[in-house]
């Protein structure tokens, strides 16, 4: 059982550790923490921050959590990045002048070796914030940057733009950039394999979406080809414990991690979520979209299948991805951030991973849609929604 541990550990690399530095928990957006979540949830607190929290948020090694660029919808608008003590207070705001763009998704944190804040801007920057919040560096994109970067052990930063993936030095100078087609604003952002191997979505005309690997050094290793131009995969790819890379466009997607395909699977209903899937040590996949909630084998069999409401209600595209704890639970949310609501659309879940089955819920206000939840270390659920606020939920 102990040698089983270590290879477990050895093989899912730094998801086996309980720090959320990045969006979906680690470098391989698995979406697991080893810490045990609120399976029903209660309010410990809530921040304003004044617009819609679609930016998901991380914790740094002391327990700030950071929250990436909020529009400020306020007389005179801005767009703020915040840090936020574990008492639910703030400890500091950096905001940048608002701009009239438009994008589907706003890039969430990553927190580097060194300490320092990496998030892409709607004005076209990616920030690296110390964390006293001074500006680091910066460097200036051709548009919004709303991917969510990655950083590596050696702190080396990945983030894409303007149809590129860039690697960035800790210090902000370009170590390479790769073309990934298309310059188009693609959601999502790049993953890491345990070995280095970075993994990012691209697109082309012809082809449509493209999934790129690539060496740490830039060296291009392989493109695996979706031949779908109409269905991309929207958000980050998934790197699982046995090196698969998961994605979801109009099915789940399992790549080898020699670029052939191992299995696709279509799920009773079209895939059109911002979020990535979820995978735990074993193997087992977590995916939701719509009022469905999937769990899968490692070999793409559905384990069972859940709706949330039978009402009938589309709910629409989520920015909410699955948190699975350290007991198997999962934590999620609903909605798009529609003016108007049923009532299973207002709430934070936690089903059982075991069968799919509610353990509890948490009623969120009238506006719907939540970011990806964080875990703490305490067990203290993170969540952003679209009604302004980052609540806190205790157990």
């Amino acid at each position: 059982m102990k040698s089983i541990t270590i290879l477990i550990s050895i093989v899912f690399g730094s998801a086996v550790c309980a720090d959320w530095t990045m969006y979906h928990g680690n470098a391989q957006r698995t979406g697991y923490v080893p810490v045990v979540g609120p399976t029903a949830p209660k309010l410990k607190w809530t921040v304003p921050l004044n617009g819609p929290v679609i930016s998901s948020p991380v914790i740094g090694a002391d327990g700030t959590i950071y929250i990436g660029f909020t529009l400020e919808q306020q007389l005179h608008p801005s767009f703020r990045f915040d840090a936020i003590r574990p008492d639910g207070t703030i400890k500091w705001t950096k905001r940048i002048k608002f701009i009239d763009v438009k994008f589907y998704t706003a890039s969430s944190p990553a927190i580097g070796p060194n300490g320092d804040i990496y998030v892409g801007a709607p004005d076209n920057k990616l920030y690296a914030l110390r964390p006293d919040g001074t500006v680091h560096w910066t460097y200036k994109a051709a548009n919004p940057v709303i991917q969510s970067p990655v950083v590596a052990p050696d702190g080396t930063v990945y983030e894409g733009m303007d149809g590129k993936i860039v690697a960035f030095s800790p210090e902000g100078s370009v170590l390479w950039s790769q073309t990934l087609g298309v310059s188009i604003g693609l959601p999502g952002g790049p993953s890491l394999a345990t070995d280095g191997t970075v993994y990012a979505v691209g697109a082309t005309i012809d082809v449509g979406a493209r999934l790129y690997a690539f060496l740490p050094n830039g060296t291009q290793k392989w493109v695996f080809d979706y031949w779908n131009p109409y269905f991309w995969p929207l958000g980050t790819p998934v790197v699982a414990p046995d090196g698969s890379i998961l994605t979801a466009t109009e099915g789940i997607y399992a790549v080898r991690s020699d670029g052939t395909l191992k299995w696709m699977v279509e799920p009773t209903f079209g895939l059109t979520n911002y979020a990535p899937l979820a995978v735990d040590p074993t193997g087992s996949i977590y995916y939701s979209a719509y009022v469905y909630v999937w769990k899968l084998t490692s070999f793409g069999a559905t384990t069972w299948q859940k709706t949330i409401t039978a009402d009938g209600f589309s709910l629409g595209s989520s920015y909410s991805a699955i948190l699975v704890d350290a007991n198997k639970n999962l934590f999620m949310g609903l909605g798009s951030g529609k003016r108007w609501a049923i009532d299973v659309e207002k709430k934070v879940w936690a089903l059982r991973g075991l069968t799919g089955a509610t353990l509890g819920s948490f009623s969120l206000p009238e506006i719907t849609g939540t970011s990806s939840p964080a875990l703490g270390n305490d067990g203290t659920l993170y969540v952003g929604c679209v009604d302004g606020k980052l609540y806190a939920l205790k157990p």
